[in-house]
């Protein structure tokens, strides 16, 4: 019996032993979860991921982001989006040094997601998608706009390959600005024909005018009359590159003032009526159409005539040159205030785009040719028969009408939709 009774204390004294091993390993077990669900709860925090986003009140693609934004906060509550609004100095500023760093097209929405910057927002399939896995992808998450204005974030956008831009090479982007056709569906890219269609229907309806026309016809007349073709390419030649180079100055004048202005809600309005006034005044010049310019009095065209007459009669050198230079400048003050309106509702709508300078050179170029057209047109009928001038004389009249309703569009777009002028 005391046999018996001293395995019994052994067994249980053995079992006890299970039972504390069993126990101490369950207990471990249950450690290790509650430590890695406390890892796993730190490393989810420490994930928060913040979204900084350039925009601007005028911009329909950045509310279209925005939309998106909000409605992926509630699908991601880590998520964090910081909106840096153009209209304050301070994000303008830090705009202009990020943009001009990475050489990005000074366009809105610009977005900043763990490092990379993404230019525009067309649609949640398209730049969302992107959006998306930027948010859940690799990368600092916590950087700002001012952290990255000198460095250490790379460039992406739809429809093209990321690229990583540092100090010496810079980088830059063609970023797609992608439209949705309603009830088709097709996404097509609007900014590679709208802003160029738009300046060069303005700048035709710009340079289709009597003002400066009547002076090249007059220069052109005088030289016929004394029947050096010579110097008619001389003479006429200069006049229409020195008067090209002069309204040039004139528009980079303008959108100068407009970037240094900014102030988007008071003179957008005012452009608006600006266009909205010039298209009813040349509807009343399509009315009361006459080939002359309603701008110079007699007199002063008199005078111009008289300057013009000196000046052919004499041989081409500097000072005749200069003389060529300075009527070509003083007569395109008068073109300018026939075409009140026009220039100054163009350079606004390349203001409102935040387009970069390359883009803006182009738009202006474009603007230009379009512009000068009715010179080249002049000079070059001058050249084969000058009895087919008085032609331009009737597109004049039909591109002051087409240019009328033009600029009323613009104006009550302005003053009602400016946002529909950003492509």
């Amino acid at each position: 019996m005391a046999g018996v009774g001293k395995w019994s204390i052994l067994g249980f004294q053995v079992f006890k032993l299970k039972t504390i091993k069993k126990a101490g390993i369950m207990a471990c077990l249950l450690a290790l979860v509650l430590m890695s669900g406390w890892i796993g709860g730190q490393a989810q925090a420490a994930e928060e991921v913040v979204v900084s986003v350039f925009t601007r009140e005028t911009c329909r693609h950045c509310q279209a982001e925005k939309e998106f934004l909000h409605n992926l906060q509630q699908e991601l509550p880590a998520m964090q989006v910081k909106y840096y609004d153009l209209a304050e100095l301070d994000n303008e500023n830090l705009f202009k040094e990020i943009t001009d760093f990475y050489g990005i097209t000074k366009g809105t929405p610009l977005t900043l997601v763990r490092g990379q910057l993404i230019s525009g927002f067309d649609k949640p399939e398209t730049t969302g998608a992107l959006l998306r896995d930027a948010i859940k992808g690799d990368g600092v998450a916590a950087l700002g706009f001012e952290q990255i204005k000198n460095g250490g974030a790379k460039v992406g956008g739809l429809g093209t390959d990321s690229v990583v831009c540092d100090e010496i090479e810079g980088c830059s982007i063609d970023n797609p600005l992608l439209v949705t056709i309603p009830i088709i569906g097709n996404t097509v890219d609007v900014g590679k024909f709208s802003l160029v269609g738009l300046s060069l229907v303005l700048g035709l309806i710009d340079g289709f005018n009597p003002c400066a026309m009547w002076v090249l016809v007059m220069f052109l007349l005088l030289l016929v009359q004394i029947g050096d073709r010579r110097k008619m390419w001389q003479f006429a030649g200069l006049f229409v590159l020195a008067q090209a180079i002069m309204y040039y100055l004139i528009l980079m004048v303008w959108f100068a003032v407009w970037d240094f202005v900014a102030l988007d809600r008071i003179v957008t309005p005012l452009i608006g009526w600006l266009a909205l006034g010039s298209g009813v005044y040349f509807l009343y010049k399509f009315k009361t159409f006459k080939p002359v310019c309603s701008v110079t009095s007699f007199e002063q065209q008199q005078k111009v005539e008289t300057r013009a007459t000196a000046l052919v009669s004499k041989p081409m050198t500097m000072a005749v040159a200069l003389g060529v230079i300075g009527l070509a400048l003083s007569v395109n003050i008068f073109e300018f205030a026939c075409s009140v309106g026009i220039p100054q509702a163009f350079t606004k709508i390349l203001e409102l785009n935040s387009l970069g300078w390359l883009k803006t050179q182009g738009l202006v170029i474009a603007y230009m040719l379009m512009y000068m057209l009715d010179d080249i047109i002049v000079f070059g009928l001058a050249l084969w028969s000058f009895e087919k001038i008085g032609l331009t004389h009737k597109y004049s009249k039909w591109t002051t009408l087409i240019g009328g309703i033009l600029m009323i569009l613009l104006g009550l777009t302005m003053l009602l939709k400016p946002e529909w002028l950003v492509v």
